[in-house]
């Protein structure tokens, strides 16, 4: 079984496709290279917010209260008491003295584990309320946006062209190529879903799983442009 040579193409229309389909090439693997850089930049981006944030996490950490010099103060304090009046260690009165400024020692030691508290929920809420989360979440939505709607775009054209050289091959007469059909892929001012977070497991073993319902609905819209009109009934 023989080919049949199918180079019947008009030589004025030749030139004219294989330019339609190198500038979709070229255009394509141009925006693509665009997306992939900004898909890079968020990742770097991204774990340096995460090594930052953990720096400064780890700092706060080892930022010393005055607990521990306050206590070595009194222990001193103390100790000199006993070594200089070793007698009076036994008096009921000087007992009484040293409980007292124990219990003092006590209140200011909790008075400072408080306060430590109070600024470590501060700072525990600043990091969880720093908007790094959504932020990323965002860039991730536009970079899949782009990706969709640019591979949306392509087939578009693509369909396009394989229909103009068809025609051109079987010699027919090319028809006038439809208003453009492709719609942007988006929200269109909606607010885009949230992220939804489902915890499995027992108390002890609980684990978190994230489902990306913007991402679902941005790549439905995409997979409707995935359409073959029919020219033949345009």
């Amino acid at each position: 079984m023989t080919v049949r040579e199918r180079d019947n193409i008009d030589s004025d229309f030749k030139p004219v496709i294989i330019k339609l389909w190198q500038d979709l090439s070229k255009n394509y693997k141009k925006q693509m290279k665009f997306i992939f850089r900004n898909i890079r930049m968020q990742r770097e981006q991204r774990d340096h917010r995460i090594a930052s944030t953990t720096q400064d996490f780890l700092e706060y950490l080892h930022t010393h209260d005055g607990k521990q010099s306050i206590l070595d103060d009194y222990v001193k304090s103390f100790n000199d008491f006993s070594d200089e009046y070793p007698d009076l260690r036994e008096d009921d009165g000087t007992k009484e003295e040293l409980h007292q400024r124990t219990d003092v020692l006590s209140d200011e030691l909790w008075e400072i584990v408080e306060e430590r508290k109070e600024k470590s929920i501060e700072f525990r809420k600043q990091i969880m309320e720093a908007g790094h989360v959504e932020f990323n979440l965002l860039l991730l939505t536009q970079n899949a946006q782009q990706l969709y709607q640019t591979e949306a775009d392509k087939f578009k054209i693509e369909i396009q062209i394989i229909q103009d050289y068809y025609h051109a091959i079987d010699e027919k007469l090319i028809p006038e190529a439809p208003a453009a059909s492709t719609v942007e892929i988006g929200f269109d001012g909606e607010e885009p879903p949230a992220v939804e977070t489902m915890i499995e497991g027992s108390d002890a073993n609980e684990i978190a799983s994230y489902t990306y319902p913007r991402l679902d609905r941005l790549l439905a819209q995409a997979l409707k442009q995935q359409v073959v009109l029919d020219v033949t009934q345009v």
